[in-house]
């Protein structure tokens, strides 16, 4: 509980109302069934598991809302066989649905159940295989989405997200990769851009773009697939001094200053001389965050299924990974589905947020 509690809350769960401590003992059976020996253990509180289990509320399976099956595996068997977990709507045999994101028809020629019975419905919540017409296994990915013909997912390259940092080296800033997990599909993105941060104290976001986020911070962003772009590039925005070649002010012997780059990347190549930066201007001060305006939205390589966490969790939430450790978990607030419309500009957050 000492070592748990400080994570679930770190990561947004009220510890008074979201989460509860059963202590159960898989060896004897204590206190999972029946309520565990007072005179053995007096410390212990609460119901057992399973009538905790039982008092539960019941949320809704969402069996009709729209139809959105995550592919999770693939083969062929006497046809195209796919395996996924109905995360919402229900499906008939004969069913005609589209699958996303390439947008190819298909139908519904069989339903299998987790016992391998065929069945002629499934509904939320079911773990299912379906064998499909109009479609070959070598057509389909891990990551693809069922869904309905008349309300399909929404198949993006960018959305504004809500991320935690759980666990990151050094600072996060527009143009941070990672491999986004998102129900069965794993894709590389990059932090296109930081839109605000989240106060700890009034939980409100803020006005100007923060310059970067760090471990146990809340940062609403703009996340993007990556692209390889031409080269050469030209830079997207003007390198700061703060990122371009953080140094040590430290001065030799003789009154030279030494350069040692504290473990950050350039943003963009510079040819200038790196210019000095302290060590306090690396420390998100409230004066740090609001000195530099960094924008650097990236196109898409692939397009990635998702849904808003507001109507649909199991397609909104994600986590984000680098090098075998998970760094941020994350919602989606916000899918875009027009960039030339519907894209924050980071710019006019700033002018708006030097006017307040």
């Amino acid at each position: 509980m000492t070592k748990l509690s400080p994570f679930l809350k770190g990561t947004g769960y009220n510890m008074k109302t979201d989460v509860t401590f059963i202590p159960v003992s898989g060896f004897t059976g204590a206190n999972i069934k029946e309520p565990a020996d007072r005179k053995l253990a007096p410390w212990v509180e609460g119901p057992p598991l399973l009538s905790f289990l039982d008092d539960l509320p019941i949320t809704d399976r969402k069996n009709n809302a729209p139809l959105m099956i995550p592919i999770s595996e693939k083969y062929a068997d006497m046809g195209c066989v796919v395996v996924g977990k109905i995360e919402s709507g229900k499906v008939r045999k004969g069913a005609d649905l589209l699958l996303m994101p390439n947008k190819t028809p298909v139908q519904v020629q069989a339903i299998y159940n987790e016992m391998e019975e065929e069945v002629p419905l499934a509904l939320s919540g079911d773990n299912i295989r379906l064998r499909l017409r109009g479609v070959e296994d070598t057509e389909i990915n891990v990551g693809f989405v069922l869904s309905s013909p008349v309300t399909p997912v929404h198949t993006v390259t960018q959305f504004e997200a809500q991320l935690v940092i759980l666990d990151t080296k050094n600072i996060i800033t527009a143009g941070y990769g990672a491999v986004m997990h998102v129900h069965t599909a794993s894709e590389e993105v990059t932090l296109a851009a930081l839109l605000h941060y989240y106060d700890k104290k009034t939980g409100r976001k803020s006005r100007r773009p923060p310059q970067f986020a760090k471990k146990g911070e809340h940062a609403l962003l703009v996340i993007a697939p990556p692209l390889s772009l031409p080269s050469p590039c030209p830079p997207l925005v003007r390198p700061s001094p703060l990122f371009a070649r953080p140094v040590d002010t430290r001065r030799r012997a003789g009154g030279a200053r030494s350069s040692s780059p504290l473990g950050l990347l350039p943003l963009v190549p510079s040819r200038a001389p790196p210019p000095r930066a302290s060590r306090s201007a690396l420390t998100p001060t409230s004066s740090s965050r609001t000195g530099m305006k960094i924008v650097a939205l990236v196109e898409a390589a692939n397009t990635v299924c998702i849904e808003p966490f507001s109507t649909q969790p199991s397609l909104g939430r994600f986590t984000l990974r680098d090098e075998g450790k998970t760094v941020a978990i994350g919602r989606v607030l916000r899918v875009i589905t027009d960039a030339a419309t519907e894209l924050p500009d980071v710019a006019k957050l700033q002018l708006e947020a030097g006017s307040a």
